[in-house]
């Protein structure tokens, strides 16, 4: 695991790991083409569009992580490492 200039944990990006090897590989519910709309960190639970369908839910989680999808970008900075 390396890191960015952002101090984010780069885990994803050399690795080729699809949503369903995560799944599978590190027993993870991962979430694709959704959209969160609201996170109740009290009741740790999130309202969630599909983006495909338009449906809405609730979803309760145990350990929330957030990813953009965005792609690191640190060709003009000195200080990153760890690609």
């Amino acid at each position: 695991m390396g890191r960015c200039c952002c101090r984010l944990p780069l885990i994803l990006a050399p690795t080729g790991f699809t949503p369903q090897s995560l799944g599978v590989r590190f027993g993870l519910d991962v979430r694709v083409r959704t959209e969160v709309l609201a996170v109740d960190r009290t009741a740790k639970r999130v309202r969630v569009r599909d983006l495909d369908t338009g449906t809405e839910y609730d979803e309760t989680y145990d350990d929330l992580i957030l990813s953009t999808g965005l792609r690191p970008s640190c060709r003009r900075r000195r200080a990153c490492t760890g690609h």
